[in-house]
Parts: C-alpha cells; sequence; structure tokens
C-alpha cells in the first residue's frame, strides 16, 4: 500500500525525491508490508533479491566491526549463496591500495547534515531523524563521502547500519561497495556523482531539501540546489547568510572530482 507513496520501487529507478517526504511512524508500516531491505543497492533487477535481514544497532559499543565472516544470504539467479567473506576487506582486491583522507570533521559534518550541499544534507537530517533515506539520496550521500570528501566507505558503511531502521548487511556493506567502485559489479570509479545536478533532476522543485533543510525553504527554486549562489544581499535580504545561517560548502566538487581520478589512478594502474 505504501511503497509507491514512499517512492519504495524496487529494482527500478526512484520517482521524484517528494515522494520520500513521510512522518516517521510510516516506516514501520512500510517495513511491515514491504521488503524495502536494499532497494537502494540492488542493481541485479529480478535475479537480485536480499534474502538476508539484520536489526538496526547489531554493531556493539566499542567499535566491534559486523561484517567479520558473516552468513550473508544473497539469492542470484535462483540459488541462494552464503558467503563467508570479510565485510571490511574490499571485493575487488586492487582497491587496498585505494589511500583514504583521515578528516574527522569533514565525516562528522556529512553524518550531521551539514556540508553546505542541500540534497546530501537533507538525506543526512532524513536519515538522522527517521532511520530511513531515501534511496536515491543513499547513493549521492555515500558517493559524496567516498568521492567527493574521499573518506573511506567503511566509515559511511558504518555509520548507515547504526542509523538505518531498514538495515540489511549485504545490501549496506554491498552499496557501500558499489558506490566506492570496489564492489561486485560497482560503478566504474570515474563515475562520481555531481550532487548539484543529481538535487536538480530527482528534486527539481526542492520538497524534500526544503522538509529537511528548513533554513533554505525561503530560497528561490533557482538557487535552493546551490545556495552559495546567491548574491551576498539576496542572502541578507532572505536570512540566509552562507556560512551563518548554513554551511559553506566544505569542498569544491570540480576539484573533488580531479583529486578523486587521481587517487583512484592507482587501481587502473594495477589492472
Amino acid at each position: 500500500r505504501g511503497g509507491r507513496r514512499l517512492g519504495l520501487v524496487a529494482f527500478g529507478q526512484p520517482r521524484v525525491l517528494e515522494e520520500a517526504m513521510h512522518p516517521a511512524g510510516e516506516i514501520a508500516r512500510a517495513i511491515g508490508q514491504h521488503r524495502i531491505t536494499g532497494q537502494m543497492f540492488l542493481h541485479g533487477g529480478d535475479d537480485a533479491v536480499h534474502v538476508h535481514q539484520a536489526a538496526r544497532g547489531v554493531r556493539q559499543a566499542g567499535g566491534a566491526r559486523l561484517g567479520k565472516k558473516p552468513a550473508d544470504h544473497l539469492l542470484v539467479g535462483g540459488q541462494l549463496m552464503v558467503d563467508d567473506l570479510d565485510g571490511d576487506a574490499p571485493m575487488d582486491a586492487r582497491f587496498e591500495k585505494l589511500e583514504w583522507r583521515d578528516d574527522p570533521a569533514a565525516l562528522r559534518a556529512w553524518q550531521l547534515g551539514r556540508t553546505g550541499y542541500p540534497i546530501v544534507d537533507a538525506g543526512m537530517r532524513e536519515l538522522w531523524h527517521t532511520g530511513y533515506m531515501h534511496n536515491r539520496v543513499r547513493m549521492i550521500a555515500a558517493s559524496f563521502l567516498t568521492k567527493d570528501l574521499g573518506i573511506d566507505w567503511r566509515l559511511g558503511e558504518r555509520y548507515f547500519a547504526e542509523q538505518l531502521n531498514d538495515f540489511d548487511l549485504s545490501a549496506n556493506n554491498g552499496g557501500w561497495q558499489w558506490a566506492a567502485s570496489s564492489g561486485c559489479d560497482a560503478q566504474p570509479y570515474f563515475r562520481i556523482f555531481n550532487p548539484v545536478t543529481q538535487s536538480e533532476k530527482f528534486d527539481p522543485e526542492g520538497k524534500f531539501i526544503r522538509r529537511y533543510v528548513p533554513e533554505l525553504d525561503r530560497v528561490p527554486g533557482k538557487y535552493i540546489h546551490a545556495p552559495w549562489l546567491l548574491g551576498r544581499v539576496e542572502q541578507e535580504s532572505l536570512g540566509i547568510v552562507i556560512g551563518r545561517d548554513y554551511p559553506a560548502p566544505i569542498v569544491d566538487h570540480a576539484s573533488a572530482r580531479e583529486e578523486t581520478l587521481a587517487r583512484y589512478a592507482v587501481v587502473k594502474k594495477g589492472h
């Protein structure tokens, strides 16, 4: 009943993001009526259906890592497979060589939805407030962490596992490795989501952004996806000064993209 309205169309392209705007109570009902774990990360169509479910909060305080030799169930081509894998290791061994940035401040800004990129911040705040995140924004947020901020996918995977009500081990781990390009049938390393163009495409009117980033509510639609482009006078008149009322972007996407391509070159050389 709630799947279409919530935008939870399994295995398909997500609809515009305003369909994901729902009260927190709707999540439990949706989970009870639909197997919604893993929509974000299933790229195998009907041939890939995750059947293992894990509860939120399985990770133990003190840093014990979930994913060490899990009994991870994946149905592929009609056959149930149980993989005995190290969840911390890249599925593609070439990516062991990849260097990640150690930037706790940037990681925390991402977690809190304070990156200065409205679509990323809206998704991260939705996760914090509801325990759910629209599948398209999961991909945008994961790409942003790994390829704009250059932060290890394992830190994002761990945070999602702690926060998601619909947490699924195989979907979460596999999805993060898809975003980082180290996984099974992952996106190419040179595919780097532009958070602004993704926002323009999937939240064209900014309804999703305005719900979860209310400080941007008065920003005109022309600038809702990149509010830093507003002139200073316009910012003052709207009462939304970038750097004061809403963060300036913590990274320049164009520069980050070039740095990421350079970092990933080690993988290309090792091909």
